[in-house]
């Protein structure tokens, strides 16, 4: 179960009260058990991400999602590992634009 802690209100909420129903509304689909192993990006100079590769379930099952967007939303100690495993240099100029998130 993922929850998520208001740092306003000390209050916990499960994410199903949170964001994604505002998600699901917008378009989003949603795929439990599955690990991402890279992100795919376009062939002209790797400036846009196109999808994921990764495995699925318990038998692991290599799985291909390609999407218009891809959100990399894995924490501060995931989300760089996955973009390194997926060929992105951390050091500056960056190959595509990066936008961070300070809450």
């Amino acid at each position: 179960m993922w929850i998520t802690i208001s740092h306003l209100t000390n209050s916990i909420f499960r994410r199903t009260h949170t964001w994604l129903p505002d998600a699901a509304k917008a378009g989003a689909r949603f795929i439990q058990s599955y690990y991402v192993d890279k992100v795919l990006f376009s062939s002209d100079a790797k400036t846009k991400a196109i999808g994921v590769t990764g495995t699925w379930g318990p038998q692991k099952v290599p799985l291909k999602i390609m999407a218009k967007k891809v959100i990399v939303s894995a924490g501060s100690l995931h989300s760089p590992c996955l973009l390194l495993r997926s060929g992105l240099s951390v050091l500056p100029p960056f190959p595509i634009p990066l936008h961070t998130c300070n809450h």
